[in-house]
């Protein structure tokens, strides 16, 4: 058996039936492994891994390629005893990064499977052999890697395995910390950034709900929380990559981008708000920040050329080795940059602070927050001109501007993610109170848009309820007096019939938490929005309602109509049992069908005829009818009126 393993041996040399010499020196040195050392120790002694490397790097046959893969594989698998002795070879990390053509059908597989079968042998014991601490390379977790998009999603997912596999063991060993700083360094970095950047293809590619894409983007959330649990030193340089690659190049576009586009943008972004996988609150804090700041801030963005190789990089030894001996005074390439990664986002929880440094919009906010100054100018003839001057500095830009009804209400769902997961007290209280600001005027705004829809108002009621606390007590109180009251109080003066007719209703609808009534009513809806915003300050008790003490019912004498079918009770209609206020029912009567018609102005269902059997009987109840809304609303409108000033003191 040794002569014939020399004669493989020779023919190995002499380029003679390769393939053959090939499978049969394998088999003789497993068997060698098993049962005879001696052919272990020749398999060594005569350098056959060299000869079969020095094969591989002259032939460009694939036959011959996938022969030695699959025979280096089949040693690796099979050889036991003399194991830690294979693992030893140097020759083992060239056959890692030799340069196969992956692009040949079967090669691939062939080199993944090798992939596969030497990392299976990785354990903390051994990883010292696979890891070059002169260079700082780990070339099986580098070139392990070079799949991450491949068009098999078998292989995606094994790269993807591969990797917490050998980060798991990396962990374990005794070179944990120089390993650990490996991970944050160039070239791994990269390998991170390519992988965000497939997970950054992946949302372009989910359209649907339930599309295939959306299985693998769970996968993805899996392998990155493992990634950061494996590796806690990872987490933050994750949130920058995540904010880098994904977040930020979809949030400049917004504004650029067409309506489906738009849609793609803000499910993207609610994805790693509402994660109940990946959950990272420094991300999400910086999501919110970046919303609701005035501008995009200038990021320190990193030159990362994505879906780029590390192993195609000429001067990747260079790097690693000048990264690792120079660490306290890192040169400034643009893989050094990387190292910076860990600030990106550490600078969003205070950009708050930058920008009223430098944005008069929030000099003159946080001067308005001192609320003396408000008070005094209520009080004074100037009152109408600094009005106008509130309304100009709360009518700050913002991009939800440009957005249309459906975006912006995928921008409230974002703040309502935050607010459950109680991100949002993270942020500053100017921060915040700008954001109140932005929301509320949108909301309030008198012409009516596709963004202050009833719905919308719902969810920003509810995000301001949430978000305002005692310290925004003053703020609150000053900016509803500038923005609400006063033009509340224009309204009745000017005695727009709508304010008076549905005002009771809609103060008590507000207060139910029961405004869909109006939803078909657009003329009601600057009223709900504006007590809306009221109901907010009064249910926190920093104001008095006043409307409770409004006497609305006055005092009438009991009419009975048409046999009883309709009782008018003070300011209360009576239908077949059914109760109204007067207020919110026009009476008319219908010529041609001669008979009077009683509408409901708030639920067009409920609307009713009458047939009168006497002329006299029916003109009594339409006078009747009208003289108590019109009675009813001289005397509403001055008491109004009152309660509405007693506000402002």
């Amino acid at each position: 058996m040794l002569k014939d393993f020399m004669n493989q041996v020779k023919n190995l040399q002499q380029n003679i039936n390769i393939q053959e010499a090939i499978s049969t020196l394998t088999e003789f040195t497993i068997i060698g492994d098993k049962n005879n050392q001696d052919l272990f120790d020749l398999f060594i002694e005569e350098k056959v891994i060299d000869e079969f490397l020095r094969i591989l790097k002259k032939t460009t046959e694939a036959d011959v390629i996938i022969k030695i893969l699959s025979s280096v594989s089949m040693l690796f698998t099979n050889i036991n005893n003399n194991l830690i002795v294979l693992l030893s070879l140097p020759q083992l990390n060239e056959f890692i990064i030799f340069d196969y053509n992956l692009k040949k059908d079967e090669i691939p597989d062939y080199y993944i499977n090798f992939i596969k079968i030497i990392s299976n042998k990785l354990n903390a014991g051994n990883i010292q052999l696979f890891f070059n601490s002169k260079y700082c390379q780990f070339p099986l977790l580098l070139y392990s890697q070079n799949f991450y998009n491949s068009p098999d999603n078998l292989t995606r997912i094994y790269t993807r395995h591969l990797l917490l596999h050998i980060l798991k063991i990396t962990q374990e060993s005794k070179l944990s910390p120089i390993l650990v700083k490996y991970l944050q360094s160039y070239p791994f970095l990269q390998v991170l950034a390519n992988h965000m950047q497939f997970m950054r293809e992946l949302f372009a590619k989910t359209k649907e709900k339930h599309d295939n894409f959306d299985e693998e983007l769970g996968l993805m959330d899996h392998f990155f929380k493992d990634l950061s649990q494996m590796v806690p030193q990872l987490k933050q340089i994750l949130d920058n990559l995540f904010m880098q690659i994904i977040i930020l190049p979809q949030y400049k576009e917004i504004t650029n981008i067409k309506d489906d586009q738009k849609t793609q943008c803000f499910n993207t972004i609610l994805h790693f708000l509402q994660n109940d996988i990946y959950i990272s609150e420094r991300l999400q804090v910086g999501i919110f920040s970046l919303i609701f700041l005035h501008e995009i801030p200038q990021f320190q963005i990193f030159e990362i050329e994505l879906n780029y190789l590390p192993v195609q990089d000429a001067d990747l030894r260079e790097i690693c080795r000048n990264f690792f001996q120079n660490s306290q005074n890192i040169q400034e390439s643009r893989f050094m940059k990387f190292e910076k990664l860990n600030y990106t986002l550490s600078f969003i929880p205070y950009l708050s602070s930058y920008y009223s440094k430098s944005n008069p919009k929030q000099i003159l906010f946080e001067e308005l927050l001192k609320n003396d100054v408000v008070s005094i100018l209520l009080m004074s003839d100037n009152l109408q001109q600094y009005q106008q001057q509130v309304y100009n500095i709360y009518n700050v830009y913002t991009f939800l501007d440009c957005l249309n009804e459906g975006h912006y209400l995928q921008v409230l769902d974002i703040m309502l993610a935050l607010i459950l997961k109680k991100h949002i007290f993270q942020m500053t209280s100017p921060q915040k109170a700008s954001f109140i600001i932005n929301l509320i005027n949108i909301m309030i705004n008198e012409s009516e848009n596709k963004l202050n829809t009833i719905q919308n108002c719902k969810k920003s009621i509810q995000i301001v309820k949430e978000l305002i606390s005692f310290y925004e007590k003053q703020f609150m109180i000053a900016f509803m007096r500038c923005n609400v009251l006063k033009k509340m109080e224009i309204h009745f003066i000017q005695s727009e019939s709508l304010y008076y007719k549905y005002f009771f209703k809609v103060q008590q609808c507000v207060e139910d938490e029961n405004i869909e009534v109006f939803k078909k009513k657009p003329e009601t809806h600057q009223v709900v929005r504006y007590l809306m915003f009221l109901n907010v300050i009064l249910e926190q008790g920093w104001l008095e309602n006043p409307f409770q003490k409004i006497n609305y019912n006055l005092a009438f004498e009991l009419k009975s109509f048409n046999n009883g079918q309709i009782k008018l009770i003070n300011c209360q209609a009576i239908i077949e049992d059914n109760a109204y206020e007067i207020e919110e029912l026009e009476v008319k009567y219908d010529q041609e069908q001669n008979k009077v018609l009683i509408m409901n102005l708030i639920n067009e269902n409920e609307n009713y005829t009458v047939d009168f059997q006497e002329a006299v009987e029916q003109e009594e109840f339409l006078r009747e009818f009208q003289n108590r809304q019109r009675a009813q609303e001289q005397h509403f409108v001055p008491e109004t009126l009152k309660q509405l000033h007693k506000l402002y003191l």
